[in-house]
């Protein structure tokens, strides 16, 4: 009796229970029935979210001579989009003055978008629902090219690269190499 109720129960919820269709997203898109869906989501920075493309931060061309850790949360509000994230900031000095390395993280992400705005940047229907993602790992390397106290004049060479480590089709991150 037990199991005749459990599969009467997920045969209601099946055929009952709400899911975007492929049709909403072939539509948008002007799907040709064979390009992956990831050819269609628009990689530019007005349609994705706001931690997509981060701009590292300025320096004032010194290196840091301290190990570090930071947490931060930052909210974003606009008409169709709201987020809200955690990131993490880390800083280790191997050389003192000379060679730092920085990391830079947005391990969870919370965000609601309107249907227009999810139509806009193409969202893939089987993320049509999503309200989490994560983003991609960023790691510096920076190295103090010249330092000169006494004149007050400092350069430092930054080298970045960008873990792929986030998803594309909630249409938030780019799941690039950078």
């Amino acid at each position: 009796m037990r199991s005749l109720l459990l599969a009467l129960f997920l045969c209601c919820a099946c055929l009952f229970g709400s899911a975007q269709s492929y049709t909403w997203w072939e539509e948008t898109v002007h799907w040709d029935g064979v390009t992956p869906w990831e050819r269609y989501v628009v990689f530019t920075p007005g349609f994705l979210g706001p931690n997509a493309l981060p701009v590292p931060r300025v320096t004032n061309g010194s290196i840091d001579s301290v190990n570090s850790f930071g947490l931060s949360t930052h909210f974003y509000f606009s008409n169709d989009d709201h987020t809200q994230d955690i990131a993490l900031y880390a800083n280790y000095c191997l050389v003192k003055g000379k060679i730092s390395f920085d990391a830079f993280w947005v391990p969870v992400e919370h965000f609601t978008m309107s249907h227009e705005l999810k139509t806009e940047r193409h969202v893939f229907t089987l993320h049509y629902y999503d309200h989490y993602a994560n983003g991609d790992v960023h790691l510096n390397t920076n190295i103090q090219l010249f330092n000169n106290k006494a004149k007050k004049i400092q350069s430092a060479l930054r080298v970045g690269y960008r873990f792929p480590t986030s998803e594309i089709g909630a249409s938030r991150f780019t799941d690039a190499p950078g």
